[in-house]
């Protein structure tokens, strides 16, 4: 990564929920299927602290921990965009 400016979703949505009115719904819906593109075929059950947002709009995983299932995974999909 060559001076990409990342922050952790988790610090992102501390962030918003400090200002007036935290993370817009669509942009919530964006980052989750962002994270559900980049996670495509593994099963893995991302928290906010796993998920990487860049200055220019992109969105990475890592260190998520495997999944016990494609159910456990959507599962926690779901948990993700709550948590937003």
């Amino acid at each position: 990564m060559t001076g990409a400016v990342e922050v952790r979703l988790d610090e992102f949505t501390l962030l918003a929920n400090r200002r007036k009115g935290g993370i817009p719904a669509e942009l919530a819906a964006f980052i989750v299927i962002e994270v559900c593109d980049a996670t495509a075929g593994g099963a893995v059950a991302p928290e906010p602290l796993h998920v990487r947002l860049s200055a220019d709009g992109s969105v990475r995983v890592e260190g998520a921990p495997a999944a016990a299932s494609e159910t456990a995974s959507t599962e926690a999909m779901g948990r993700l965009l709550s948590a937003l």
